[in-house]
Protein backbone atom coordinates (compact mmCIF):
# COMPACT_ATOMS: atom_id res chain seq x y z
CA UNK A 1 0.00 0.00 0.00
CA UNK A 2 1.37 3.43 -0.70
CA UNK A 3 2.21 5.10 1.87
CA UNK A 4 -0.16 8.48 3.00
CA UNK A 5 1.03 11.83 3.38
CA UNK A 6 -0.70 15.15 3.87
CA UNK A 7 1.87 16.85 1.77
CA UNK A 8 4.76 16.21 -0.35
CA UNK A 9 8.44 16.84 1.01
CA UNK A 10 10.46 20.04 -0.30
CA UNK A 11 12.79 17.76 -1.76
CA UNK A 12 10.72 15.66 -3.33
CA UNK A 13 8.32 18.29 -5.15
CA UNK A 14 11.69 20.00 -6.20
CA UNK A 15 12.72 16.98 -8.11
CA UNK A 16 9.38 15.89 -9.54
CA UNK A 17 9.07 19.78 -11.19
CA UNK A 18 12.47 19.40 -12.52
CA UNK A 19 11.76 15.63 -14.05
CA UNK A 20 8.65 16.89 -15.43
CA UNK A 21 9.74 20.23 -16.91
CA UNK A 22 12.43 18.79 -18.54
CA UNK A 23 10.96 15.21 -19.69
CA UNK A 24 7.59 15.79 -20.49
CA UNK A 25 6.47 12.23 -19.88
CA UNK A 26 2.47 13.00 -18.83
CA UNK A 27 2.16 15.76 -21.02
CA UNK A 28 3.04 17.15 -24.44
CA UNK A 29 2.72 21.03 -24.72
CA UNK A 30 1.03 20.29 -27.96
CA UNK A 31 -1.30 18.00 -26.08
CA UNK A 32 -2.61 20.66 -23.68
CA UNK A 33 -6.01 21.93 -25.42
CA UNK A 34 -6.86 18.28 -25.58
CA UNK A 35 -5.66 17.21 -21.90
CA UNK A 36 -6.89 20.08 -20.12
CA UNK A 37 -10.02 20.27 -21.96
CA UNK A 38 -9.39 24.18 -22.84
CA UNK A 39 -12.18 24.41 -24.79
CA UNK A 40 -14.90 22.99 -22.10
CA UNK A 41 -13.27 25.03 -19.21
CA UNK A 42 -14.03 28.36 -21.85
CA UNK A 43 -17.50 27.13 -22.53
CA UNK A 44 -18.07 26.78 -19.09
CA UNK A 45 -16.59 30.38 -18.15
CA UNK A 46 -18.57 32.25 -21.01
CA UNK A 47 -21.62 30.44 -20.19
CA UNK A 48 -21.89 31.27 -16.47
CA UNK A 49 -20.31 34.33 -17.19
CA UNK A 50 -18.05 34.08 -14.65
CA UNK A 51 -15.62 37.57 -13.96
CA UNK A 52 -12.79 36.16 -12.14
CA UNK A 53 -11.70 32.61 -12.12
CA UNK A 54 -9.02 30.66 -9.99
CA UNK A 55 -6.78 27.44 -11.89
CA UNK A 56 -5.88 25.07 -9.34
CA UNK A 57 -3.53 22.77 -10.26
CA UNK A 58 -1.42 20.04 -8.19
CA UNK A 59 1.81 20.77 -7.04
CA UNK A 60 3.34 18.56 -10.01
CA UNK A 61 1.75 20.31 -12.51
CA UNK A 62 2.56 24.25 -11.88
CA UNK A 63 5.44 23.77 -14.26
CA UNK A 64 2.67 24.23 -17.30
CA UNK A 65 0.26 26.20 -15.19
CA UNK A 66 1.04 29.69 -17.23
CA UNK A 67 0.47 27.68 -20.45
CA UNK A 68 -2.70 25.97 -19.59
CA UNK A 69 -4.05 29.57 -18.22
CA UNK A 70 -2.53 31.88 -21.30
CA UNK A 71 -5.05 29.16 -23.54
CA UNK A 72 -7.70 29.64 -21.29
CA UNK A 73 -7.40 33.75 -21.02
CA UNK A 74 -7.24 33.27 -24.82
CA UNK A 75 -10.25 31.81 -25.18
CA UNK A 76 -12.46 33.93 -23.07
CA UNK A 77 -10.74 37.40 -24.24
CA UNK A 78 -11.53 40.27 -21.91
CA UNK A 79 -14.69 39.21 -20.57
CA UNK A 80 -13.02 37.36 -17.62
CA UNK A 81 -9.60 37.68 -15.66
CA UNK A 82 -7.81 34.15 -14.53
CA UNK A 83 -5.86 33.57 -11.41
CA UNK A 84 -3.04 30.44 -10.62
CA UNK A 85 -3.24 28.72 -7.25
CA UNK A 86 0.22 28.73 -6.88
CA UNK A 87 0.17 26.94 -3.29
CA UNK A 88 -3.00 25.02 -2.06
CA UNK A 89 -3.61 25.70 1.94
CA UNK A 90 -4.40 22.08 2.80
CA UNK A 91 -4.33 18.76 0.27
CA UNK A 92 -4.21 19.33 -3.59
CA UNK A 93 -6.99 17.16 -4.02
CA UNK A 94 -9.43 19.66 -2.05
CA UNK A 95 -10.38 22.68 -4.05
CA UNK A 96 -9.26 25.48 -2.04
CA UNK A 97 -11.91 27.95 -1.68
CA UNK A 98 -9.82 29.77 0.91
CA UNK A 99 -7.08 30.96 -1.78
CA UNK A 100 -9.47 31.90 -4.76
CA UNK A 101 -11.58 34.06 -2.17
CA UNK A 102 -8.13 35.42 -1.86
CA UNK A 103 -8.48 37.31 -5.22
CA UNK A 104 -12.78 37.08 -4.65
CA UNK A 105 -12.87 34.37 -7.43
CA UNK A 106 -16.60 33.13 -8.24
CA UNK A 107 -15.76 30.27 -9.79
CA UNK A 108 -12.74 27.74 -9.68
CA UNK A 109 -11.35 25.25 -12.21
CA UNK A 110 -9.73 22.19 -9.98
CA UNK A 111 -6.96 20.38 -12.48
CA UNK A 112 -5.16 16.82 -11.84
CA UNK A 113 -6.72 13.89 -9.28
CA UNK A 114 -9.37 15.05 -6.75
CA UNK A 115 -11.23 13.27 -3.94
CA UNK A 116 -14.03 14.44 -5.10
CA UNK A 117 -15.67 15.74 -1.67
CA UNK A 118 -18.49 18.58 -2.32
CA UNK A 119 -17.50 22.02 -1.72
CA UNK A 120 -19.53 24.62 0.37
CA UNK A 121 -18.89 27.80 -0.95
CA UNK A 122 -17.99 28.44 -4.88
CA UNK A 123 -18.88 26.33 -8.31
CA UNK A 124 -16.32 23.86 -9.18
CA UNK A 125 -15.33 22.67 -12.75
CA UNK A 126 -13.28 19.43 -12.58
CA UNK A 127 -11.11 18.45 -14.91
CA UNK A 128 -9.11 15.60 -14.61
CA UNK A 129 -6.46 15.50 -17.22
CA UNK A 130 -7.62 11.99 -19.25
CA UNK A 131 -5.04 10.02 -19.16
CA UNK A 132 -4.56 7.73 -21.70
CA UNK A 133 -3.54 3.96 -21.58
CA UNK A 134 -3.51 0.64 -23.01
CA UNK A 135 -7.20 -0.64 -23.11
CA UNK A 136 -6.43 -4.18 -24.57
CA UNK A 137 -3.12 -4.48 -22.57
CA UNK A 138 -5.67 -3.60 -19.03
CA UNK A 139 -8.25 -5.97 -20.36
CA UNK A 140 -5.65 -8.71 -20.73
CA UNK A 141 -4.46 -8.29 -16.74
CA UNK A 142 -8.22 -8.17 -16.03
CA UNK A 143 -8.83 -11.57 -17.85
CA UNK A 144 -6.00 -13.01 -15.97
CA UNK A 145 -6.60 -12.15 -12.36
CA UNK A 146 -10.30 -12.80 -12.87
CA UNK A 147 -10.53 -16.06 -14.41
CA UNK A 148 -14.40 -17.01 -13.70
CA UNK A 149 -16.42 -15.23 -16.03
CA UNK A 150 -19.43 -15.34 -13.72
CA UNK A 151 -18.03 -13.77 -10.73
CA UNK A 152 -18.87 -10.28 -9.59
CA UNK A 153 -16.53 -7.75 -9.77
CA UNK A 154 -16.71 -3.92 -9.09
CA UNK A 155 -14.35 -1.99 -11.97
CA UNK A 156 -13.37 1.38 -10.83
CA UNK A 157 -10.62 3.46 -11.42
CA UNK A 158 -8.75 6.96 -10.31
CA UNK A 159 -10.03 9.51 -11.68
CA UNK A 160 -7.52 10.15 -14.22
CA UNK A 161 -8.29 7.28 -16.05
CA UNK A 162 -11.97 7.78 -15.68
CA UNK A 163 -12.63 7.66 -19.67
CA UNK A 164 -10.25 5.16 -20.56
CA UNK A 165 -12.11 3.01 -17.84
CA UNK A 166 -15.05 2.98 -19.89
CA UNK A 167 -13.65 1.27 -22.96
CA UNK A 168 -12.06 -1.75 -20.80
CA UNK A 169 -15.37 -2.22 -19.07
CA UNK A 170 -17.33 -2.63 -22.80
CA UNK A 171 -14.48 -4.43 -23.78
CA UNK A 172 -15.11 -6.66 -20.86
CA UNK A 173 -18.66 -7.12 -20.25
CA UNK A 174 -19.58 -9.68 -22.76
CA UNK A 175 -17.61 -11.96 -21.68
CA UNK A 176 -18.20 -11.26 -17.97
CA UNK A 177 -22.37 -10.60 -16.85
CA UNK A 178 -21.62 -9.87 -13.36
CA UNK A 179 -19.30 -6.94 -14.40
CA UNK A 180 -20.28 -3.78 -12.55
CA UNK A 181 -18.76 -0.39 -13.52
CA UNK A 182 -18.73 2.19 -10.52
CA UNK A 183 -18.98 5.46 -11.86
CA UNK A 184 -17.62 9.21 -10.46
CA UNK A 185 -20.16 11.13 -8.42
CA UNK A 186 -18.92 14.69 -9.41
CA UNK A 187 -19.84 17.24 -7.09
CA UNK A 188 -22.21 20.00 -8.72
CA UNK A 189 -23.46 17.52 -11.37
CA UNK A 190 -25.68 15.15 -9.06
CA UNK A 191 -24.80 13.70 -5.52
CA UNK A 192 -27.06 10.43 -4.69
CA UNK A 193 -25.13 9.73 -1.36
CA UNK A 194 -28.41 7.80 -0.22
CA UNK A 195 -31.41 5.81 -2.22
CA UNK A 196 -31.87 4.69 -5.28
CA UNK A 197 -30.63 1.60 -4.50
CA UNK A 198 -26.38 2.71 -4.60
CA UNK A 199 -23.86 2.13 -2.55
CA UNK A 200 -21.64 5.26 -2.36
CA UNK A 201 -18.01 4.73 -1.57
CA UNK A 202 -15.02 7.02 -1.97
CA UNK A 203 -16.50 9.49 -4.22
CA UNK A 204 -17.97 6.84 -6.46
CA UNK A 205 -21.38 5.08 -6.58
CA UNK A 206 -22.62 1.86 -8.09
CA UNK A 207 -26.15 0.09 -8.06
CA UNK A 208 -25.27 -3.74 -6.96
CA UNK A 209 -26.95 -6.99 -8.83
CA UNK A 210 -30.18 -7.32 -7.32
CA UNK A 211 -28.74 -11.13 -6.36
CA UNK A 212 -25.80 -9.58 -4.54
CA UNK A 213 -26.95 -6.65 -2.76
CA UNK A 214 -23.84 -7.24 -0.45
CA UNK A 215 -20.67 -5.24 -0.96
CA UNK A 216 -18.21 -7.67 0.62
CA UNK A 217 -19.07 -9.98 -1.74
CA UNK A 218 -17.53 -8.23 -4.27
CA UNK A 219 -14.29 -8.33 -5.86
CA UNK A 220 -12.78 -4.99 -7.20
CA UNK A 221 -10.38 -4.19 -10.36
CA UNK A 222 -8.82 -0.69 -9.26
CA UNK A 223 -6.72 0.87 -12.85
CA UNK A 224 -4.55 3.68 -11.26
CA UNK A 225 -1.38 3.95 -9.44
CA UNK A 226 -0.69 3.80 -5.56
CA UNK A 227 -1.52 6.76 -3.93
CA UNK A 228 -4.36 8.33 -0.82
CA UNK A 229 -7.09 7.36 -3.27
CA UNK A 230 -6.89 3.86 -3.47
CA UNK A 231 -5.58 3.54 -0.20
CA UNK A 232 -8.94 4.84 0.86
CA UNK A 233 -10.49 2.65 -1.27
CA UNK A 234 -9.05 0.02 0.40
CA UNK A 235 -9.24 0.47 3.50
CA UNK A 236 -13.50 1.41 3.06
CA UNK A 237 -14.09 -1.79 1.18
CA UNK A 238 -11.41 -3.72 3.78
CA UNK A 239 -13.75 -6.51 3.21
CA UNK A 240 -13.50 -7.25 -0.51
CA UNK A 241 -10.43 -9.07 -2.70
CA UNK A 242 -8.57 -5.90 -4.70
CA UNK A 243 -6.73 -6.64 -7.67
CA UNK A 244 -4.88 -3.46 -8.72
CA UNK A 245 -3.94 -2.42 -12.61
CA UNK A 246 -1.00 -0.19 -13.10
CA UNK A 247 -1.43 1.60 -16.40
CA UNK A 248 2.14 3.39 -16.55
CA UNK A 249 4.06 0.01 -15.44
CA UNK A 250 1.26 -2.19 -17.19
CA UNK A 251 1.09 -4.76 -13.90
CA UNK A 252 -1.50 -6.06 -12.06
CA UNK A 253 -1.44 -7.23 -8.11
CA UNK A 254 -2.91 -8.91 -5.35
CA UNK A 255 -4.16 -6.46 -2.47
CA UNK A 256 -4.11 -8.60 0.68
CA UNK A 257 -1.24 -8.59 4.01
CA UNK A 258 -0.85 -4.61 3.06
CA UNK A 259 -4.72 -4.03 3.88
CA UNK A 260 -4.79 -6.30 7.15
CA UNK A 261 -1.70 -4.21 8.12
CA UNK A 262 -3.12 -1.41 8.14
CA UNK A 263 -6.26 -1.57 9.87
CA UNK A 264 -4.25 -3.53 12.73
CA UNK A 265 -2.54 0.11 13.20
CA UNK A 266 -5.59 2.14 12.78
CA UNK A 267 -6.75 0.17 15.76
CA UNK A 268 -3.52 0.94 17.90
CA UNK A 269 -4.52 4.20 17.12
CA UNK A 270 -7.79 3.72 18.40
CA UNK A 271 -6.72 2.36 21.72
CA UNK A 272 -4.32 5.10 22.03
CA UNK A 273 -7.52 7.89 21.76
CA UNK A 274 -9.09 5.76 24.54
CA UNK A 275 -6.45 6.40 26.95
CA UNK A 276 -6.21 10.35 25.95
CA UNK A 277 -7.38 12.87 28.44
CA UNK A 278 -6.51 15.75 26.07
CA UNK A 279 -7.74 16.11 22.35
CA UNK A 280 -6.90 18.92 19.63
CA UNK A 281 -8.96 18.66 16.85
CA UNK A 282 -6.52 19.68 13.99
CA UNK A 283 -8.79 21.72 11.15
CA UNK A 284 -8.03 20.13 7.37
CA UNK A 285 -10.07 21.91 5.81
CA UNK A 286 -12.04 25.37 5.35
CA UNK A 287 -14.39 24.21 2.55
CA UNK A 288 -15.89 20.67 2.70
CA UNK A 289 -19.53 20.84 2.75
CA UNK A 290 -20.53 19.79 6.28
CA UNK A 291 -17.07 20.40 8.09
CA UNK A 292 -17.99 22.66 10.64
CA UNK A 293 -20.81 20.20 11.60
CA UNK A 294 -17.96 17.40 12.07
CA UNK A 295 -16.20 19.83 14.40
CA UNK A 296 -19.01 20.19 16.30
CA UNK A 297 -19.79 16.61 16.73
CA UNK A 298 -16.13 15.54 17.39
CA UNK A 299 -16.43 18.76 20.44
CA UNK A 300 -19.69 17.08 21.69
CA UNK A 301 -18.30 13.06 21.48
CA UNK A 302 -15.26 14.53 23.52
CA UNK A 303 -17.05 15.73 26.25
CA UNK A 304 -19.34 13.11 26.72
CA UNK A 305 -16.36 10.74 26.86
CA UNK A 306 -14.78 13.06 29.25
CA UNK A 307 -12.40 14.74 27.55
CA UNK A 308 -10.82 18.10 27.12
CA UNK A 309 -11.14 18.99 23.53
CA UNK A 310 -9.28 21.96 21.86
CA UNK A 311 -9.67 23.22 18.22
CA UNK A 312 -6.40 23.82 16.06
CA UNK A 313 -6.25 25.44 12.61
CA UNK A 314 -2.43 24.90 11.46
CA UNK A 315 -2.57 24.98 7.39
CA UNK A 316 -0.36 21.81 6.31
CA UNK A 317 0.72 19.75 9.05
CA UNK A 318 4.00 18.88 9.92
CA UNK A 319 5.38 17.14 13.16
CA UNK A 320 7.14 20.86 13.92
CA UNK A 321 4.00 22.56 13.82
CA UNK A 322 2.38 19.87 16.34
CA UNK A 323 5.29 19.34 18.55
CA UNK A 324 4.72 22.77 19.84
CA UNK A 325 1.52 21.27 21.35
CA UNK A 326 3.00 18.71 24.08
CA UNK A 327 -0.33 18.51 26.42
CA UNK A 328 -2.66 17.04 23.66
CA UNK A 329 -2.41 13.31 23.90
CA UNK A 330 -3.92 12.80 20.40
CA UNK A 331 -5.30 14.44 17.63
CA UNK A 332 -8.14 13.68 15.73
CA UNK A 333 -7.69 15.38 11.36
CA UNK A 334 -10.97 16.82 9.66
CA UNK A 335 -10.45 16.27 6.43
CA UNK A 336 -11.00 14.76 3.37
CA UNK A 337 -11.46 11.41 3.03
CA UNK A 338 -8.29 10.89 0.88
CA UNK A 339 -6.11 12.93 3.25
CA UNK A 340 -7.84 11.77 6.87
CA UNK A 341 -5.62 8.63 6.53
CA UNK A 342 -2.62 10.27 7.70
CA UNK A 343 1.08 8.16 8.14
CA UNK A 344 1.42 9.82 11.36
CA UNK A 345 4.43 7.30 12.73
CA UNK A 346 6.94 10.76 12.61
CA UNK A 347 4.63 13.26 15.02
CA UNK A 348 4.80 13.69 18.05
CA UNK A 349 1.03 12.15 18.83
CA UNK A 350 -1.05 9.65 17.02
CA UNK A 351 -3.26 11.77 15.16
CA UNK A 352 -6.65 9.88 13.91
CA UNK A 353 -9.77 10.13 11.62
CA UNK A 354 -13.19 11.43 13.01
CA UNK A 355 -14.72 7.69 12.94
CA UNK A 356 -11.94 6.72 14.48
CA UNK A 357 -12.28 8.67 17.51
CA UNK A 358 -16.00 7.80 17.38
CA UNK A 359 -14.80 4.32 17.92
CA UNK A 360 -12.74 5.20 20.82
CA UNK A 361 -15.62 7.33 22.56
CA UNK A 362 -19.09 6.25 21.41
CA UNK A 363 -20.04 2.58 22.86
CA UNK A 364 -23.01 2.68 20.55
CA UNK A 365 -20.06 2.64 17.65
CA UNK A 366 -18.32 -1.03 17.87
CA UNK A 367 -14.57 -2.19 16.09
CA UNK A 368 -16.46 -4.81 13.27
CA UNK A 369 -13.58 -4.18 10.85
CA UNK A 370 -15.94 -1.58 9.00
CA UNK A 371 -14.15 1.39 7.71
CA UNK A 372 -15.60 5.54 7.02
CA UNK A 373 -13.21 8.04 6.32
CA UNK A 374 -15.96 10.68 4.98
CA UNK A 375 -17.10 12.32 8.25
CA UNK A 376 -20.37 13.35 6.21
CA UNK A 377 -21.14 9.54 7.23
CA UNK A 378 -20.58 10.39 10.76
CA UNK A 379 -23.15 13.21 11.09
CA UNK A 380 -27.18 13.43 12.41
CA UNK A 381 -29.46 12.09 9.51
CA UNK A 382 -26.58 9.85 7.55
CA UNK A 383 -27.57 6.25 7.73
CA UNK A 384 -24.34 5.58 9.43
CA UNK A 385 -25.02 7.68 12.50
CA UNK A 386 -24.69 6.15 15.76
CA UNK A 387 -25.99 8.95 18.57
CA UNK A 388 -24.22 9.08 21.86
CA UNK A 389 -25.90 6.44 24.30
CA UNK A 390 -25.23 7.97 27.54
CA UNK A 391 -26.20 5.28 29.26
CA UNK A 392 -23.51 2.87 27.55
CA UNK A 393 -20.87 5.28 27.82
CA UNK A 394 -20.79 5.60 31.67
CA UNK A 395 -17.32 7.91 32.08
CA UNK A 396 -16.91 7.02 35.45
CA UNK A 397 -16.36 3.29 34.96
CA UNK A 398 -13.01 1.94 35.05
CA UNK A 399 -11.27 0.12 31.65
CA UNK A 400 -7.93 -1.17 31.50
CA UNK A 401 -5.66 0.51 28.94
CA UNK A 402 -4.45 -2.21 26.60
CA UNK A 403 -1.57 -0.06 25.78
CA UNK A 404 -0.11 0.69 28.55
CA UNK A 405 -1.97 -2.28 30.89
CA UNK A 406 -2.76 0.37 33.52
CA UNK A 407 -6.41 1.05 35.01
CA UNK A 408 -7.90 4.31 34.18
CA UNK A 409 -11.10 6.21 35.23
CA UNK A 410 -12.27 9.13 33.68
CA UNK A 411 -15.51 11.32 34.47
CA UNK A 412 -17.20 14.60 34.19
CA UNK A 413 -16.42 16.45 37.27
CA UNK A 414 -18.99 19.40 37.39
CA UNK A 415 -17.55 21.38 40.26
CA UNK A 416 -14.28 21.58 38.65
CA UNK A 417 -14.72 23.25 35.40
CA UNK A 418 -18.29 24.87 35.78
CA UNK A 419 -17.54 26.21 32.29
CA UNK A 420 -17.15 23.27 30.06
CA UNK A 421 -18.10 20.56 32.50
CA UNK A 422 -15.05 18.55 30.93
CA UNK A 423 -12.48 18.49 33.68
CA UNK A 424 -10.81 14.91 34.03
CA UNK A 425 -10.05 12.79 36.91
CA UNK A 426 -7.40 9.85 36.41
CA UNK A 427 -7.78 7.35 39.38
CA UNK A 428 -5.71 4.80 40.89
CA UNK A 429 -3.54 5.60 37.42
CA UNK A 430 -0.62 3.20 38.99
CA UNK A 431 -2.17 -0.36 38.94
CA UNK A 432 -1.51 -2.52 36.47
CA UNK A 433 -3.22 -5.76 35.23
CA UNK A 434 -0.82 -8.24 37.10
CA UNK A 435 -1.85 -6.29 40.14
CA UNK A 436 -5.82 -6.50 39.22
CA UNK A 437 -5.38 -10.30 38.90
CA UNK A 438 -3.45 -10.94 42.25
CA UNK A 439 -6.10 -8.77 44.36
CA UNK A 440 -8.97 -9.88 41.89
CA UNK A 441 -10.80 -11.03 45.17
CA UNK A 442 -9.73 -8.08 47.40
CA UNK A 443 -12.29 -5.28 46.20
CA UNK A 444 -11.00 -2.61 48.34
CA UNK A 445 -7.60 -2.62 46.20
CA UNK A 446 -8.84 -1.43 42.81
CA UNK A 447 -11.22 1.11 44.74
Amino acid sequence: MATISFSSPDTLLHENLINNALINDDIEINAIQEIFEVQKCVKWILENDYKKISLQFPDRLLHISDTVSLNIQRGIGNTATVYVLADTSYGSCCVDEVAAEHVSSDAIVHFGGSCLTPTSRLPVLYIFGNKTFNIEKAAEHFSKQVTDSKKYVLLMSDVVYDRGTDDVYHLLVSRYENLVRVALIIPGEGDERSGSGNVTVGGRQFRPKQEKPNVEDYEVFYIGHEGRSLSNLLMVLNKCEFVTYDPKKEESRRETTNVNRALQRRYYLIERAKDARMVGILIGTLGIVGYLDVIDRMKEVAKLAGKKAYTIVVGRLNPSKLANFPEIDVFVLISCAENSLLDCREFYRPIITPFEFEVACNEARQWTGEYITDFRDLLPGSLQHKPFNLEENDVTQTRVSLITGKINQLRVDDDADKGSKNALMTTNHSITISQLHMNAGDRKSVV
